[in-house]
């Protein structure tokens, strides 16, 4: 569904959903491809623990990126909220919103009615120091 880049390194997160033979969501699946095209083990997250929120990225024992959804539909989808660490020092938070759409047995993220395909975090940095994420690029 979209692919997820950032400003500290190479590492490629691919964002994509699991369905069953009826193509309703049953997972939301992140997988990460290192500079080296190393691929890590596929990290699967249940439609319930969105809906609780989970933690895509923590760094120095913070949750840097989130996935929160409320009452997420497998059939049709629903808004979920990636909620980032805009500033470390502060621990302000800012989020984006992604709307998950089925179109017959196809998915899409869209955002502000235009389709996502790559999301790019821009990092928010401070004497040479990175605290957070200054913004998201959408393409």
């Amino acid at each position: 569904m979209a692919t997820i880049t950032n400003d500290e390194d190479s590492e490629i997160l691919r964002l994509y959903v699991k369905v069953d033979t009826n193509s309703d969501i049953t997972k939301l699946v992140t997988i990460t491809t290192n500079e080296n095209g190393e691929q890590y083990k596929p990290i699967e997250y249940s439609v319930d623990e969105v809906d609780s929120g989970v933690v895509m990225y923590k760094s120095d024992g913070r949750d840097v990126v989130k996935l929160i959804s409320n009452h997420f539909n497998v059939q049709q989808g629903g808004v979920i909220k990636l909620d980032y660490l805009f500033n470390g020092v502060s621990g302000k938070r800012k989020d984006i919103s992604l709307d998950v759409s089925r179109n017959g047995d196809d998915w899409s993220i869209n955002n502000d009615d235009r389709n996502v395909k790559k999301l790019h975090f821009n990092s928010k940095v401070v004497f040479g120091k990175t605290i957070g994420i200054e913004s998201i690029t959408i393409e």
